[in-house]
């Protein structure tokens, strides 16, 4: 698209300018016309359109982070049996995981994160008998 410009003479003296622009540079264009006229704000600024927010994931991308969530789950799944092994209880062992995680610089390093994937990494966590008297 190229851009354009347009000047048309409307009524007592007035000119109407029409400017067509790629949507991408509208915002950019009203802060710009907002600091040459010198007003606070323009009524333009309610009409112009929002970048498309329904951006379409190609497929490399679905394989990417279906790849990401794979090598995640294998890394939690690998770290928690040689935790468990190690003789750690489950709390214990989902704390040090997040830790190991965080050491990495993992985005996915929270314990709550981790502690909700387990089951999908195929580590379910079971309960055992309650004792009587708690819910």
């Amino acid at each position: 698209m190229t851009p354009s410009l347009t000047i048309s003479p409307v009524d007592d003296g007035a000119v109407q300018v029409t400017v067509t622009i790629p949507a991408d540079q509208s915002n950019h264009f009203v802060n710009l016309f907002n600091s040459l006229s010198g007003s606070g704000a323009t009524p333009v600024t309610d009409s112009v359109p929002s970048r498309p927010r329904n951006k379409t994931i190609s497929e490399l991308d679905k394989e990417r982070a279906e790849q990401a969530k794979a090598a995640y789950f294998e890394l939690i799944a690998g770290l928690f049996d040689k935790y468990t092994a190690e003789g750690f209880k489950r709390n214990d062992a989902i704390k040090r995981i997040a830790a190991d995680l965080r050491a990495r610089n993992h985005c996915w390093s929270s314990t709550d994160l981790v502690r909700s994937f387990l089951p999908a990494a195929g580590r379910p966590g079971t309960r055992g008998p309650r004792p009587e008297g708690v819910s």
